[in-house]
């Protein structure tokens, strides 16, 4: 539990916890767009937020992100919000057009039968659509203004709906957003009963999973990158970034081919699996290139500290990754489903509780002497960061409760009433480059998978050419 204070405007002043003041955490900020076939009404989509924040610990949502005296930063909860200090920001633009008769919007995405996976746009071509003139893209847009952690942007249709969330990465990970989100629905369902406690910023339950815990108990602990090995890694890292243009898409995948592997193997295996294989095939790397994966896994059920998102909403971040550590050449010799039990074999390993315990104690270590993030494997290492936000179920967001009418019927309809027929994603970094990394955003109505991803633009020819043959 941290100690709160006041500032002179009478918020109240608490620490970040310390897994929000990781790096990557400070340095990114979101996007995430929903689609909906339907006409919401906006009004019903505000007012049902805005009394979230009247209940219980939820008025803490809407703190503030600022820099103290010694440049950390810090949360500030006002008392009360009013029209000059709102809890979130909120924006509505009303095109009173059809979707299909909006030459931008009419590029993104519905749910369709795939007979086989395909690629689509880059979700950055649609950010002026999707969100509003002026809106923060960096940690340093929230501290040197009053802005709350979590703005909303509702673009309204004849037909359709978006909705568009934005945040810095400190606010929250995706069960974090999965708490939001279903408690904003049970608010606009009129089921308040159904709110899950708040758990407030001043606790910091992450912090007691490393009590008693040895950082050298972690596996790979001895593989730390130090020193020059370090420096190194990240003048590769560098390297790729500016010989190497990005490009982002998005991915549709059929689950028909996942749900041909290994039964013992979960859908977000098998597809880390195929996404590895097809995407570093198409970089065409050194067979000897060291590759590092990393597969995030969620603290929130596993640790007994923090307990599920349906028991309790933790609105910040629990994210840690199980790695594993190959090469190029043994991704292109193992089979798709021997490398997707590779790597769940490691997520089982690292999500033992002596483990996660080290790992936390080790990270927690390094926090209070002031250093980076522990970094393991080899100096030369390409990364594929891989985030599954299947668990959040964020196809069966149910918005119901604010449909005015539908606004596709028939057979074209995929979606059920007020839930999202498309979902994308869009990151902003600030001082890092998003390479090689992006989350499987879910399955939907269809049993299709989406996967939004950056990486070298002139290797998404041979990633299409790959897919084709699927």
């Amino acid at each position: 539990m941290q100690d709160a204070i006041q500032d002179r405007t009478g918020d109240q002043v608490l620490p970040l916890r310390f897994w929000d003041s990781n790096d990557v955490f400070l340095k990114l900020a979101l996007d995430f767009t929903f689609r909906f076939d339907d006409v919401l009404d906006p009004e019903k989509l505000r007012s049902s937020l805005e009394r979230l924040l009247q209940i219980g610990d939820w008025h803490q949502m809407g703190a503030r992100y600022k820099k103290n005296s010694k440049g950390k930063v810090e949360l500030r909860i006002p008392q009360q919000y009013d029209e000059d200090r709102p809890g979130f920001v909120w924006s509505h633009d009303n095109r009173q057009q059809s979707i299909t008769e909006n030459e931008l919007a009419r590029r993104i995405p519905r749910l369709v039968k795939a007979s086989r996976p395909t690629l689509h746009d880059d979700s950055c071509i649609f950010e002026d659509l999707v969100t509003r003139p002026g809106h923060p893209t960096k940690l340093i847009d929230w501290t040197e203004k009053d802005h709350p952690a979590l703005s909303v942007h509702v673009v309204s249709f004849t037909d359709a709906t978006l909705i568009t969330l934005s945040w810095p990465h400190v606010f929250f990970d995706a069960l974090g957003r999965q708490s939001l989100l279903q408690a904003w629905t049970a608010v606009l369902d009129g089921r308040e009963e159904d709110v899950p406690v708040f758990v407030p910023y001043k606790d910091d339950p992450i912090v007691a999973i490393a009590e008693g815990a040895k950082p050298s108990d972690y596996v790979l602990f001895t593989s730390a990158l130090t020193g020059i090995w370090f420096v190194l890694f990240i003048i590769n890292f560098i390297f790729e970034i500016l010989i190497h243009p990005k490009e982002a898409s998005l991915a549709e995948l059929v689950a028909k081919g996942a749900r041909e592997q290994d039964v013992f193997l979960s859908h977000g295996d098998v597809l880390l699996a195929f996404w590895c294989k097809t995407t570093l095939a198409a970089q065409h790397l050194r067979p000897s290139r060291p590759v590092h994966i990393i597969n995030a896994m969620n603290l929130r059920g596993v640790s007994a500290e923090l307990p599920s998102p349906d028991k309790s909403a933790y609105i910040g971040n629990a994210v840690i990754g199980a790695l594993t550590l190959t090469t190029v050449a043994e991704i292109e010799a193992l089979s798709m489903s021997e490398l997707a039990s590779r790597v769940r074999e490691d997520l089982k390993t690292q999500k033992e509780p002596r483990q996660v315990k080290s790992l936390v104690a080790w990270t927690l270590d390094r926090y209070k002497s002031g250093a980076r993030l522990a970094m393991v494997g080899s100096w030369n290492q390409i990364m594929f960061s891989w985030s599954n936000w299947n668990r959040a179920r964020f196809y069966e967001v149910d918005f119901s409760s604010a449909v005015v009418r539908s606004g596709l019927n028939g057979e074209d309809r995929m979606s059920k009433l007020g839930r999202p027929s498309f979902i994308m994603n869009r990151g902003h970094g600030d001082g890092i480059s998003i390479r090689n990394g992006g989350p499987l955003i879910g399955e939907d109505a269809n049993g299709d998978w989406w996967v939004s991803w950056p990486m070298r633009a002139e290797a998404w020819s041979e990633v299409e050419k790959a897919l084709k043959t699927c």
